[in-house]
């Protein structure tokens, strides 16, 4: 072809052109030059404008489809961690590059259709209306591992990768041939990379390389950050690409500062404040409820996905939360005039905020979620784009799912959103499109700064919600249209369809997986082994299934053993973590030295309660097994974390109270046994089954009082002494109140020690008080000996005892009423009678005193 020499307009508009396709904006290419490769420039823009990607795939150069050579494939780099077709592709789209300027833009419209094919294919639908095998015939026959990336492979439901390949290939060719002359091609070779991670099946195990592939993004997306753009929205959408780039490859951290970044240069305006609503139909009274204030317009659009009604009994409102004041944007935030595109691009920004929110918070805390659902409902306030729409309702049915009242409304519709990828637009639909529809090109458009799942992840979404929901055969059928057989066939098991879960497996390649669940079917162990040893000695799962075979046949050892090697393969597993912890705790108890078992029980719980912090049992395990080898303040640390997880749990409070008590900590002992009085119906547990615990608190009391009772108020010391003696005495008061009058000298004791304490204050203001509360509790030690005396049998040691209580009993009525006496002598002829004492005994003569001074 003839040299093409281009005058600075057409430069200009060129570079409208290259910006355009990068932002997804419609521009009108009108060009008085005839030259050919302008013309073809010009066609394949009109074509990417009206969603025509594969026309202009069909015009890709031969020499980027074609299959390597053999002279190609001598120089592929296989230490590489890009698949050689990818190395071959690249190398030949530098060579188209370094033609011309024009070669270069040629890729990068190119680069521009691939992508966005790839994206409609696999991200928003609707599937090709066209047949496509014949676009990429060549290398279709490597199509199995060109996208393979350091040793892990694309999942096989990924359509049209080699229009991903393509796109990836031609990106990375013009950032090196143009260097830093070419912000767009940066701007599509990060997009590319991005999408290509995504694709991969597994990322956890290529940590090198996802570190290099994350940093070549990084760069890319910083040269493109730092351009100067006279457009803000494009500089906005370039930062908020950037922090969604961060969070896929696992950044979360990083990508926080470009959101608000983003909303920044967009002129977004948010606050999340509160404001009183109703939540429920039922609903009387008006409660705060948190609400996002934004300065978005509310101009509806005509097309949008169906919004899937709650059922009419459900106790939900309908449209979420009904503000009182009925506004959702706050009045001193000034709205300024947004076109369709500017207000979609707004509220992008706002779901990234969201998904901050996620990232930056526990997820299983109730305030994430509705902090969330704030973002979520200002997003859906109007539906500006479809993607963009449908990304909210899509994080607002995952919020949802968790609500027994909405959780079926989720799952429907997140099966709207999986269909809607299937709905297909005939040539007479594209020109006068349903109302409830949307073209492709207007579907993609924000699709990159936005985290939206794949279809094949989608559709594994829906079928999880279903199964939570109990449709186990629809999940099945659903993890059937992804091949997840494993997960069909514990379906089918689980809904009792044994018989059509071993059809699923003899009709399936028996991989690893799949043998692991005939082995959870059949409980054989021998399938577990079979999984191990074809998976090269790497399926935690057989391992892991192992060993739990053999800690169901007691065998702790072998189980030991098994589940260790399962942490060698996988050791992010806070389950597998917990039971070995388990089978070293079951080994202690049968060895005679049990510290090495003990010792690794608490390795193993710790890193199962470090990878699960909200799993109760991994952290009373982990302090059960810290006080056998008495370690004791993290056990108090560890018991902590499982009370607060697990408040209503008295075994916990139990151990606590005996940690502490160990610990010299009565403060925190005498909560402790609060809340065991709380609990003691639920226990089962009589109040004197903690005894000898209450009897070492009231002496560690003491002791900390005459430790420190010549020390000023302002001391620490001082303080903890008060207030441990001030929560002594409450529980005292409360034991008198709620504990029950029951025999036995347990219980006798309990009021002995009670009495002993109170008596040590009696010198204090409240004298008459306090001999009240000693008078009661040496009746109620009198009635507790009483219950379990025996007037025949009765040794003389008992009755020393029972009378030894009498007589304290009979001194403490100083300023008792004279019903109080009347009635205190009474029981002391009563305990007289029944100990056959003589009429000139302490006691009966106590008693007639008593009477006269009553009379």
């Amino acid at each position: 072809e003839e040299i093409l020499i281009l005058n600075a307009a057409e430069l200009e508009r060129l570079n409208l052109v290259e910006w355009a396709l990068v932002t997804g904006r419609r521009i009108d290419i009108i060009n008085d030059n005839k030259h050919a490769q302008l013309l073809r420039i010009q066609r394949w823009v009109n074509w990417i404008q009206s969603g025509n990607y594969i026309l202009v795939l069909r015009e890709t150069p031969n020499a980027l489809r074609r299959a390597p050579s053999f002279v190609e494939k001598q120089d592929f780099d296989k230490s590489a961690e890009e698949s050689p077709i990818l190395q071959m592709i690249t190398a030949r789209a530098k060579k188209y590059a370094a033609t011309s300027k024009i070669a270069a833009l040629e890729l990068i419209v190119l680069i521009a259709a691939a992508l966005r094919a790839y994206e409609q294919v696999n991200y928003t639908g609707p599937p090709l209306k066209e047949n496509i095998t014949d676009i990429f015939t060549d290398l279709s026959t490597t199509s199995n591992s060109f996208l393979e990336f350091a040793g892990e492979i694309a999942s096989p439901l990924c359509v049209l990768s080699e229009a991903l390949l393509l796109a990836r290939a031609a990106s990375m060719a013009v950032c090196c041939q143009l260097e830093d002359n070419c912000t767009t091609a940066q701007w599509w070779s990060a997009r590319a990379a991005c999408y290509h991670w995504r694709a991969l099946i597994a990322t956890k195990s290529c940590g090198a390389a996802r570190a290099k592939l994350w940093q070549q993004c990084h760069d890319w997306m910083d040269q493109v950050c730092a351009f100067s753009f006279k457009d803000q929205d494009i500089a906005a959408m370039a930062c908020l690409e950037r922090g969604l780039i961060a969070h896929h490859f696992d950044q979360e951290s990083r990508g926080k500062s470009h959101f608000f970044k983003a909303a920044q240069l967009a002129h977004l305006e948010i606050e999340l404040t509160a404001s009183l609503g109703k939540r429920t139909k039922f609903q009387r009274k008006s409660l705060p409820q948190l609400k996002l204030e934004t300065n978005l317009s509310t101009v509806e659009s005509q097309a949008k996905p169906q919004v899937i009604p709650l059922d009419k009994d459900s106790v939900l409102l309908e449209d979420g939360i009904h503000f009182d004041d009925a506004q959702h944007n706050n009045p001193d935030h000034q709205t300024p005039a947004q076109t369709p595109d500017q207000i979609a691009l707004r509220q992008a920004i706002v779901l990234a905020l969201c998904l901050d929110v996620k990232n930056s918070n526990p997820e299983k805390e109730g305030l994430t979620a509705q902090e969330m659902r704030a973002y979520v409902d200002a997003a859906c306030a109007s539906a500006q784009n479809w993607m963009v729409f449908s990304t909210a309702i899509l994080i607002k049915c995952r919020l949802e799912a968790s609500s027994a009242y909405s959780a079926d409304r989720a799952a429907l519709q997140l099966e709207v959103l999986v269909s809607q990828h299937s709905t297909m637009c005939t040539k007479e639909q594209d020109a006068r499109l349903n109302k409830d529809d949307a073209p492709v090109q207007e579907r993609i458009k924000f699709l990159s700064v936005l985290d939206y799942p794949a279809i094949w992840e989608a559709k594994s979404e829906l079928a999880y919600a279903m199964m939570n929901l109990g449709a186990l055969v629809s999940a099945a059928e659903q993890f059937a249209q992804i091949s997840q057989w494993d997960d069909v066939v514990e379906c089918y098991a689980a809904a009792g369809r044994r018989s059509e879960a071993l059809k699923v497996l003899e009709s399936q390649d028996k991989n690893p997986n799949l043998l692991c669940v005939l082995a959870e079917i059949q409980d054989e162990s021998q399938y577990f082994e079979t999984a191990w040893q074809d998976s090269r000695y790497r399926c935690a799962r057989a391992a892991r299934g192992l060993g739990r075979f053999h800690a169901r046949a007691k065998n702790w050892q072998l189980a030991a053993e098994w589940f260790a090697k399962a942490l060698a393969v996988a050791p992010h597993a806070p389950a597998t973590w917990f039971d070995t912890g388990i089978a070293h705790m079951r080994l202690a108890l049968v060895k005679e030295d049990p510290e090495h078992s003990w010792r690794e029980a608490a390795r193993c719980f710790s890193r199962a309660a470090s990878q699960e912090p909200d799993d109760a049992d991994s952290w009373a395990n982990l302090a059960a097994v810290l006080i056998q080898v008495r370690d004791l303040k993290p056990a108090a640390s560890a018991l902590d974390a499982a009370i607060r997880l697990r408040p209503d749990d008295w075994r916990l409070w139990e151990n606590a109270t005996r940690v502490h008590v160990a610990l010299k900590r009565p403060a925190r002992a005498i909560q402790a046994l609060n809340r065991l009085l709380d609990l003691r119906t639920r226990s089962k547990r009589s109040v004197d089954s903690y005894l000898e615990q209450f009897e070492i608190v009231c002496r560690q009391v003491e002791q900390l009082e005459a430790e420190t009772v010549d020390l000023p108020p302002s001391e620490a010391a001082k303080f903890n002494a008060t207030t441990a003696a001030s929560a002594l005495d409450a529980y005292i008061l409360r034991l008198k109140r709620e504990a029950p009058a029951s025999p036995g000298t347990s219980f006798a004791r309990l009021w002995a020690l009670c009495a002993i304490r109170v008596s040590l204050k009696m010198n204090n203001s409240n004298q008459v008080k306090n001999e009240a509360l000693l008078r009661d509790f040496k009746a109620k030690q009198l009635r507790a000996l009483l219950g379990t005396f025996n007037d025949d049998s009765a040794s003389s040691k008992d009755t020393a005892q029972l009378c030894r209580v009498a007589l304290e009993f009979s001194r403490v009525h100083d300023h008792a009423t004279p019903s109080d006496r009347s009635s205190a002598a009474l029981l002391l002829r009563s305990i007289a009678d029944r100990a056959k004492l003589p009429a000139d005994h302490d006691l009966r003569v106590q008693a007639s005193c008593l009477e006269k001074v009553s009379l």
